[in-house]
């Protein structure tokens, strides 16, 4: 979550009616999740260190949510559900976490990953914070997750997953973009991208229009009144124009808005919204009385098996699956139910198109879901669990629909010039991991060159 202290000045920030004023952006980076909130925080340490000034430059960043993230479940029939979010830091408010450093074919993330390392507060999940049945799947093989957690200010609350952390405990920089150095209209709240034309006038190539929702959604209605009436006939919508845009909404939400563009100046994009990866998981595991782990960092330990992680969890679907099939006079508390994540590296196979979201359950997918629970289930009855249970799959990770080398070259540009994506649209492959440091690897690096372009 953003800093709480400091959100009093979004008042100040998302107000884009004063003097009815066209905004126009050097950068306008759309979507405020971990990767446009990084990208953003980024591109100002680089302005601010840098030798020439550049400090007149002018980078926006708009943001369909506001700033209380909300999940969003898009479900087809008989396919895979899909859950990301809106709002400032999206699904990273709700993140346990996790700072796994992650491969991405095709590129060199090592110096970013260094950069990461020196700057975040990065430490395995130490032993004391542990339940005894974690201390002895380590003495197994598995090894404590690092985290982005201050252990010295963890509660072991277990709400990471919930509610933002109330105790401070996790490093917060990269959501936190609303700071006390924002410059006036730099951030813009409940404001969904409808279309970008290109623009050519005056420098500024593209236009955005955005349709503001301020009334349709109630998050924070009193502080993000920013509705512009820039030339256009309804009066939740208004445009800004930028030099350079950089999409981060994500792997559902930039191919929808990219597919938008190519359709007005007829690109085609065979890739485009398609290889459409989530890192599908289920929960697995059963009754270990007080096993305590639903009050702890969730995802505290873990093996990686190559093709899938299995992880340490507490779910409510898998307590709730548990208490449905439980005799009714066995009283079952939450504290008594331990479970492993089971990530998989999923198929490519979904697509994304503007109204729906369409990812199967393969045949690969299952079996290595199979393979998992074959895993899993020996481990779990080891530690004393006799019946098994398992939840639903799902995926939290949309991915791939923009992919890097297909839809965006090595410095994440389109073929579009000066329109860039970095998220997890461009993963060019199923990680089947937490990808959020590679999210941030990825936002320095797109940083880095594009400082170096704005120099010229």
């Amino acid at each position: 979550m953003t800093n709480l202290k400091r959100n009093r000045n979004i008042h100040k920030n998302c107000d884009v009616t004063k003097n009815n004023m066209l905004l126009k952006y050097d950068v306008l980076i759309i979507g405020a999740g971990v990767s446009g909130s990084s990208v953003y925080n980024e591109l100002k340490k680089q302005l601010k260190n840098n030798s020439t000034n550049k400090n007149d430059l002018k980078i926006g960043i708009v943001e369909m949510g506001g700033l209380k993230p909300e999940y969003v479940i898009e479900k087809e029939e008989n396919n895979v559900e899909t859950i990301y979010a809106k709002g400032i830091g999206g699904a990273g408010s709700y993140f346990v976490g996790n700072a796994l450093e992650v491969s991405i074919e095709g590129l060199n993330l090592e110096e970013e990953y260094e950069e990461l390392k020196k700057e975040l507060n990065i430490s395995v999940v130490p032993e004391e914070c542990l339940s005894r049945y974690e201390v002895e799947l380590i003495n197994k093989g598995f090894k404590q997750t690092p985290k982005l957690i201050n252990f010295d200010k963890c509660v072991n609350c277990g709400l990471c997953a919930h509610k933002g952390c109330e105790a401070r405990a996790y490093f917060y920089e990269f959501l936190d973009v609303t700071n006390d150095e924002v410059k006036e209209s730099e951030i813009i709240l409940n404001s969904k991208v409808i279309d970008v034309s290109l623009n050519e006038q005056k420098n500024y190539k593209f236009e955005v229009i955005l349709e503001n929702n301020v009334n349709i959604t109630n998050n924070n209605t009193n502080s993000n009144n920013n509705t512009n009436n820039n030339n256009n006939n309804n009066n939740n919508n208004f445009s800004i124009l930028a030099k350079n845009i950089v999409l981060c909404a994500g792997g559902v939400n930039s191919p929808r808005i990219l597919s938008k563009l190519y359709a007005k100046e007829n690109i085609t994009s065979e890739d485009l919204g398609k290889n459409l990866f989530i890192d599908s998981f289920v929960t697995v595991g059963g009754v270990l009385i007080d096993s305590n782990i639903n009050k702890e960092v969730p995802m505290a330990i873990y093996k990686d098996y190559g093709n899938y992680i299995l992880s340490s969890h507490y779910s409510e679907l898998l307590y709730n699956r548990i208490l449905e099939e439980s005799e009714k006079d066995i009283k079952i508390k939450k504290s008594d139910v331990f479970g492993f994540m089971i990530k998989i590296k999923d198929s490519e196979n979904g697509t994304v198109s503007e109204n729906s979201i369409y990812k199967p359950m393969s045949e690969k997918d299952v079996q290595t879901f199979m393979e998992a629970m074959a895993t899993a289930t020996p481990i779990l009855r080891d530690l004393g669990i006799n019946k098994v249970y398992s939840t639903i799959p799902r995926g939290s990770h949309p991915s791939g629909t923009c992919k890097l080398g297909k839809v965006v070259n090595k410095k994440f540009e389109t073929p579009i010039k000066n329109l860039y994506i970095c998220d997890a649209s461009i993963l060019p492959e199923s990680i089947g991991k937490p990808p959020i440091l590679a999210l941030m690897a990825l936002s320095k690096k797109l940083s880095k060159s594009l400082i170096n372009n704005l120099k010229n």
